[in-house]
């Protein structure tokens, strides 16, 4: 089986994406709410909700974890790793000590395995109070070394073109449209990306690139203050200018369910 990637959740009533192989699955974030519905997720999505190897968990926003999935994780005894300084606000923000059987594993700034996958961290900057990390998960396909990226809430890119250089696939958030922004002013929304910002951000990495994704997905759309049509009309646009529109296929991740599944190969 090629490796494969599908976002179950995004936005900020909950995300959840999933990356898997025959061999591995893995989710990175789980914040629904209500256990049954996370259950009903995961069911749907995976068959059996034990086949998940791990939860990888970005930071501690309630969006992306919270007590009901962790309550589910350790139903399943599902390892969930989160990095070390993250662990505390987990347990401060979501009751994490009423799930003490929660297989927690905790990983650092360096490179960690979880089956066929090589998962490396890489710190974003969103809210200050909350460290927050994308990562770059590396798999060994057909004799060649895929690579994903996958990073949201954060608002500034500096210091990541290299991270998103060389990917076979990348999700990205595109939050919000600055003039939507003024006219729906949400304070939080500063510590996410505009589209334009991240259109740049693609722009930047894709011309580093030798070899392009073969899929781009815009995640994390706010609900008030962007919509898929505009993210991706700001973002082909400016990618046109550099002359990378036509060489990319973007996609949008639906805010209540699955996207497109994405075959990476």
């Amino acid at each position: 089986m090629a490796l494969q990637f599908q976002s179950l959740r995004s936005g900020s009533s909950g995300n959840c994406l999933m990356l898997w192989t025959e061999s591995t699955r893995i989710l990175i974030d789980c914040g629904v709410a209500a256990q049954f519905r996370c259950r009903g997720l995961l069911e749907e999505h995976v068959g059996d909700p034990s086949a998940v190897d791990a939860v990888v968990v970005t930071h501690a926003h309630t969006d992306h974890i919270r007590y009901d999935s962790l309550k589910v994780f350790e139903n399943l005894a599902v390892p969930v790793y989160c990095h070390e300084e993250c662990l505390p606000q987990i347990y401060d923000k979501h009751h994490a000590g009423k799930c003490g059987g929660v297989p927690f594993r905790l990983f650092t700034d360096r490179a960690f395995c979880v089956g066929e996958f090589t998962i490396e961290p890489i710190r974003v900057s969103h809210h200050p109070r909350f460290l927050t990390h994308g990562f770059a998960v590396r798999c060994r396909q057909d004799e060649r070394e895929r690579k994903v990226v996958v990073a949201t809430d954060f608002n500034d890119y500096t210091g990541l073109v290299d991270h998103f250089s060389n990917a076979d696939f990348i999700f990205v958030e595109a939050n919000h449209d600055p003039d939507l922004l003024k006219k729906h002013f949400n304070p939080n929304s500063l510590y996410h990306m505009e589209n334009s910002k991240t259109a740049r951000l693609l722009s930047d990495a894709l011309a580093r690139s030798e070899t392009l994704p073969v899929a781009v997905m815009l995640g994390h759309l706010s609900q008030e203050r962007n919509s898929s049509d505009l993210a991706l009309e700001t973002v082909r646009g400016i990618l046109e200018q550099q002359n990378l529109a036509g060489d990319v296929v973007l996609h949008t991740a639906p805010r209540h369910s699955a996207s497109a599944m994405i075959t990476i190969e």
